[in-house]
């Protein structure tokens, strides 16, 4: 019960954390050449340090798809204390 307690409080005290960096973000299609390589692949970070957990669940999910270099399509979530980020794994051409 104090566990819970201590999670409500940090929750609303309005801390925030860096969820991770972006090279391209969009609300519209990029226009680069793209090869899907996974329709879908799912990355998660289970660790206990807060900081580079998005980082890592995009990381783990881009080790499903080898070839990939990028997700696309991404939506990330919250589950047991773990961020799981979900998406299509592609290679973008350089």
């Amino acid at each position: 019960m104090r566990v819970v307690v201590v999670l409500f409080l940090l929750a609303s005290c309005g801390c925030t954390y860096h969820r991770g960096d972006f090279s391209a973000i969009s609300t519209r299609a990029i226009a680069a050449k793209m090869e899907v390589i996974e329709p879908h692949v799912e990355g998660r970070s289970c660790k206990t340090n807060w900081e580079p957990r998005f980082q890592l669940s995009v990381d783990d999910a881009l080790k499903k798809a080898p070839e990939a270099n990028a997700l696309v399509n991404v939506a990330y979530r919250f589950e047991n204390l773990c961020i799981v980020v979900s998406g299509m794994a592609v290679r973008i051409a350089d």
